[in-house]
């Protein structure tokens, strides 16, 4: 049974279902590419080795079809995003042949590798899904006429990209070639697909084998995630585990399939998103020493079978331990870098508006892009103590002024300070230090590189020399905050990621133009024009810069209901209280930075000890940085053909 198989060999008798703990569907364009590639230079007649099955075979009763032949169910343990994607590009090529008029090969693939019908007239799919996008597969992916049901998570959303891909390959290749040589083509493009890729099938017997099969397959290099790799050798020490029957596997199925679904849900697919979740659970909960971390070795490191000899039923204990823990950091994680979520800080309910808060807050420090000194401490509030709303939104609040003041304000390298951050993780964690000492422990740090005084100075503005704040990095998100106090917090009209994109020049207005004439030369002079021209106090949020320009004041100002572009019909709250002024001289640019100021030192003041001097730890002056990119979540739209 092991061993080189078909594609059709492997799908006779057999249908598949892919279990919870396996991650969603996730092949994108690259994926995709590639086979293509791979079928468009294969020769006629010639083999291709395409990867790997294995399955297991499941509880599940065989299906049976109306001809009374039996299908027996197995458990994709691994290749599950091949096999998904070869039965998405045989519908896609199915549906073409239906269309072509070649309904008996048409209906031939719809029975091998799409849905049979069993003895009742339902149908029963050859590959069944897991994160609940089995109905989304069976209406619109798989279905002659895709019901009107858009995709609400991205493993949908790649199944239906996957659909449109595959489709307008194969139009494509009907459009550009005559009709007889296209139907030869399609005849030959499924037979490559069908028997001509090889897939190597092994079957195992016990669940708890397949731990065994993948530290035997990644000792040979075989690539895996980091998280696969985590998984496959707890797996691996249940079947070493030399006790009565025992339930890690079950406890490692039902963590890993809820890991996997909140990373989906929260559009975090990416390695680097599992990779970052391992770490820092091992920081706040194992080794808050940065420099000690070396991924999944770590962990086997930590839970090997020689440092618990004959003592596996503490190793049984700890490894239970850390697979809880582990998807229960998987929650929070998510919580962080998709705070807007409806279901995000679920057990803060109870306390509605420190949730409100813990969200508005939470969203802010995902706008600083600066998250990743401040997760193990986050995700450690979130374990040590659950549904504590008010102290979590402290720690997010003090983590935003933090990431703000010192990366973004005074552009400290991105390892400042975490030394700390990840020790008060731990300690937290281990109950070493309780939640009001840990504050504490946390604004001591933040001053220690930037005080009071430090943030009042960097905010005060010099007689002799030029202010040049237009060209400081942060400006957009100085604003943005700004934009959001003066609307309410929820009621700002455009987003953050519309901004971020937005370049400089489109998205930033000077009050007093760049390029001043008129009036302009009268009411500033040109040591004020030199000073001021890129002041805070001097600079707005704008949706048209180009149609204000360097028009006079009295212009840009305008009046409501005004046809022509101004400030008194800005949809930014920050300029329609430009309007309020009656002329703008250096004297009301004064004034109105001078509100901005005191709002901002309000807004990222942290009142508290003051601690002398920054004491720089030497792994902080690394140049690297393990800050992940924060994209704006990927829009769940179906691609136009």
């Amino acid at each position: 049974m092991n061993g080189l198989h078909t594609l059709q060999s492997i799908f006779v008798g057999r249908r598949f279902e892919i279990p919870d703990y396996q991650r969603g569907y996730g092949w994108g364009e690259v994926q995709w590419t590639d086979l293509i590639d791979d079928l468009e230079t294969l020769p006629a007649g010639k083999d291709h080795f395409t990867g790997m099955i294995v399955l297991k075979a499941s509880a599940a009763p065989p299906a049976v079809d109306i001809e009374g032949t039996q299908y027996a169910c197995f458990d994709v343990v691994d290749g599950q995003q091949r096999l998904t994607t070869l039965v998405v590009l045989l519908e896609s090529i199915r549906r073409m042949l239906g269309e072509l008029g070649k309904h008996e090969l048409a209906e031939g693939i719809r029975r091998s590798y799409v849905r049979l019908v069993d003895r009742n007239g339902q149908p029963v799919y050859r590959v069944r899904l897991n994160d609940g996008s089995q109905p989304f597969l069976e209406s619109v992916v798989l279905a002659d006429h895709p019901a009107p049901l858009g995709p609400k998570t991205h493993s949908q959303l790649r199944l239906v990209q996957a659909r449109e891909f595959f489709s307008r390959y194969i139009t494509d290749r009907r459009d550009a070639t005559d009709a007889d040589t296209f139907v030869s083509w399609l005849h030959e493009f499924h037979d490559k697909i069908a028997h001509h890729l090889k897939l190597n099938l092994y079957v195992v017997e016990d669940a708890a084998e397949v731990g065994v099969i993948f530290e035997v397959m990644n000792n040979r290099g075989k690539p895996l995630s980091e998280l696969d790799l985590v998984k496959n050798y707890v797996l691996y020490l249940g079947t070493k585990l030399e006790l009565p029957e025992h339930s890690l596997h079950s406890d490692v199925v039902r963590a890993w399939g809820s890991i996997f679904r909140d990373l989906m849900s929260a559009g975090l697919t990416g390695s680097e998103h599992e990779d970052q979740l391992l770490r820092a659970h091992w920081l706040l909960a194992y080794d808050y020493q940065r420099k000690n971390w070396d991924r999944s070795r770590s962990i086997k490191a930590r839970f090997s079978l020689k440092g618990y000899a004959e003592r596996h039923p503490a190793m049984l204990d700890a490894l239970k331990t850390y697979v809880s823990s582990l998807s229960h950091a998987a929650v929070a994680y998510c919580d962080i870098y998709r705070p807007t979520r409806p279901e995000a800080f679920a057990d803060f309910l109870d306390d509605a508006a420190a949730r409100l808060e813990v969200v508005r807050m939470s969203d802010a420090l995902v706008r600083v892009n600066a998250l990743a000194g401040f997760i193990p401490l986050l995700v450690a509030t979130r374990l040590a103590h659950p549904g504590n709303a008010r102290l979590y939104l402290e720690v997010v609040r003090l983590s935003e002024a933090f990431a703000f003041r010192l990366f973004r304000l005074h552009r400290w390298r991105s390892h400042t300070g975490q030394s700390t951050l990840f020790r008060l993780s731990y300690q937290l964690h281990s109950k070493d230090i309780d939640g009001e000492a840990m504050l504490g422990q946390l604004r001591s740090t933040l001053h220690a590189y930037d005080t009071e005084q430090d943030l009042e100075k960097r905010f005060a503005i010099a007689d002799d020399e030029p202010s040049n704040w237009y060209g400081w990095p942060g400006i957009k998100y100085l604003l943005y905050e700004y934009e959001r106090h003066l609307s309410g917090n929820d009621d700002v009209w455009i987003s953050w990621a519309e901004v971020e994109k937005a370049s400089r020049e489109k998205s930033i207005e000077h009050i007093l133009p760049q390029t001043p004439a008129g009036h302009w030369l009268q009411a500033f002079s040109d040591e004020e024009r030199a000073r001021l021209t890129h002041d805070l106090g001097n600079l707005s949020l704008t949706s048209d810069n180009s149609a204000l320009g360097a028009k006079q004041f009295v212009a840009k100002k305008g009046a409501p209901g005004s046809p022509d572009a101004c400030y008194a019909n800005s949809p930014y709250a920050m300029e329609r209280a430009l309007a309020q002024f009656d002329d703008w001289t250096p004297e009301s640019l004064l004034a109105r930075r001078a509100r901005i100021v005191d709002w901002a030192l309000r807004r990222w003041g942290v009142a508290g000890d003051e601690a002398a001097g920054a004491v720089v730890a030497p792994d902080e002056l690394d140049d690297d940085s393990d800050e992940i990119p924060i994209p704006e979540p990927e829009p769940l739209l179906i691609p136009e053909a």
